[in-house]
């Protein structure tokens, strides 16, 4: 498994994508993404992650969330910080 999701900041930033993290060799690096949105972890059905180039990912989120101005899918990008 090449990537992981991590709900990360609950109290800091409870509003916000799970963390998407990585892993290279036996260390991992968190990505950022270039939009974020309020989903929570529990309210996400499937993911899809696929590489466009170099350090930039295109990830899809598919969810049943109840927010009614959520996109769903959610279609961001990630980036290595």
């Amino acid at each position: 498994k090449k990537y992981r999701l991590e709900r990360t900041g609950w109290f800091i930033t409870p509003c916000q994508l799970p963390s998407l993290f990585l892993r290279d060799g036996i260390f991992e690096k968190r990505m950022s993404y270039t939009e974020n949105y309020c989903l929570s972890k529990s309210s996400i059905d499937s993911v899809k992650i696929s590489e466009i180039f170099g350090d930039t990912i295109k990830v899809t989120f598919y969810h049943h969330s109840d927010w009614k101005d959520l996109p769903n899918p959610i279609i961001t990008k990630a980036y290595k910080k």
